[in-house]
């Protein structure tokens, strides 16, 4: 008799778990390109990033700047809370936490602001820009430096639209998710 309730309770045990492979394993594909996406980021990588390489903004970073953005995108953390899908949308609910560089461009601009006269006099408006790029870098290095670094913390859905086969971000829904992943410089909040 033993024997018999413990072989029904084994089947019972491997049907289990084997729902439990499935329904777990089998993520969404928009799912799957958000956290490949996320992973390429966290890595820095950003390069390899869809549209970066193409990026004519991101062609005209100089290596210092390109290097402390990537540093930036190592410090992004997030979490999966839910997905809704229907046919070809899918909502992915995220927190995600960044650096927080939301008053960057004042703070640039009032160092710029403060910067004498008799340093700008004669400089080419290429050496300016180079200039500004420096104050801009040292200010990002000075808030992603150890406990300098504040952080912003939000949850927020990321929509992905379904094109033919493929699942892609939707580049007009995203508000959110892009002002996270600028670490909130073009926002200023």
């Amino acid at each position: 008799m033993k024997k018999n309730f413990f072989g029904k309770k084994t089947v019972v045990l491997l049907v289990f778990a084997i729902f439990f492979a499935i329904s777990c394993g089998g993520k969404h594909p928009a799912v799957k390109n958000f956290e490949k996406e996320m992973s390429i980021l966290q890595s820095g990588d950003i390069e390899k990033m869809p549209n970066v390489k193409s990026n004519e903004e991101f062609k005209k970073l100089n290596e210092d700047t390109f290097e402390t953005l990537k540093n930036a995108y190592k410090k992004v953390t997030y979490k999966v809370n839910k997905v809704e899908t229907d046919k070809n949308t899918a909502k992915i609910n995220v927190t995600m936490k960044s650096p927080d560089l939301s008053n960057l461009v004042q703070d640039a601009l009032q160092k710029i602001m403060s910067t004498s006269p008799s340093e700008m006099a004669g400089k080419s408006q290429e050496e300016l820009n180079k200039m500004g790029e420096k104050i801009m870098v040292d200010l990002i290095k000075e808030k992603l430096s150890g406990s300098n670094t504040k952080y912003r913390e939000k949850t927020f859905d990321v929509i992905y639209k379904k094109q033919g086969s493929e699942w892609t971000i939707d580049p007009t829904a995203n508000s959110e998710f892009f002002d996270m992943t600028t670490f909130g410089m073009l926002s200023g909040k």
